[in-house]
C-alpha cells in the first residue's frame, strides 16, 4: 500500500499530533554492488523524544546511483 503526501495527513496526521512520535535509527546495514545499494534501517518508535519504546522494525530502502547521486527507489 502507498498514500501520497497528502493521504498520509490525512490518515495519520491527527494521532501523529495527539500522541506523538519520534523514530531514532538504532542499526543500519547497507550492500552495494556498483550503482544499487541495498540499506536495512533498524528503529525504535516513542510517543516523546525519551519516552518508552513502544515498537521496532525495520525500513528497506533501495539505492540507485546515476554518476551524480544517490537516488530511493
Amino acid at each position: 500500500m502507498s498514500w501520497s503526501p497528502d493521504e498520509y495527513i490525512e490518515r495519520a496526521g491527527a494521532g501523529l499530533e495527539r500522541d506523538g512520535f519520534f523514530e531514532s535509527e538504532i542499526g543500519q546495514q547497507v550492500e552495494q554492488f556498483g550503482n544499487i545499494a541495498h540499506v536495512f534501517s533498524t528503529y525504535d518508535s516513542r510517543r516523546t523524544a525519551e519516552g518508552e519504546v513502544f515498537m521496532r522494525g525495520i525500513n528497506s530502502i533501495q539505492l540507485f546511483n546515476d554518476g551524480n547521486r544517490w537516488w530511493i527507489m
